[in-house]
C-alpha cells in the first residue's frame, strides 16, 4: 500500500509504502533499515510533519542505529560506503 506524501522536482510521486495497513510496524522503509538493507536519507527540508510522518522518521532512525550495532546486513561490511561518502568519490 503506497501513500502519496509529496511531488518531487521531476513531477513524480513520492510515497510511503506499508505492507496491508498503514502502521509504522508495517513501513516499508524501517523494516528494511531492521534488515540492514537499507540507510536513512531523511527529507529534513520539510518543517510540518503529520504524527505519522514523525513516527517513521523516528522509526527509520531507530531502526538504522540498532541494525548497525548488531552489524546486520549492509552493517556487517566493513568495506561498505554509505550512499552520502560515495557521492563524495570522485571517479573517472
Amino acid at each position: 500500500m503506497a501513500v502519496p506524501v509529496a511531488k518531487d522536482q521531476f513531477d513524480r510521486w513520492l510515497c510511503d509504502c506499508y505492507i496491508d495497513r498503514i502502521s509504522v510496524s508495517t513501513n516499508v522503509q524501517i523494516i528494511l533499515c531492521k534488515l540492514g538493507m537499507a540507510v536513512s536519507s531523511l527529507p529534513f527540508n520539510r518543517y510540518s510533519y503529520s504524527t505519522i510522518e514523525l513516527a517513521i522518521l523516528r522509526g527509520i532512525i531507530t531502526a538504522t542505529a540498532i541494525a548497525n550495532r548488531k552489524k546486520i546486513g549492509i552493517w556487517s561490511k566493513p568495506d561498505f560506503i554509505l550512499p552520502y561518502d560515495f557521492r563524495q568519490l570522485t571517479i573517472y
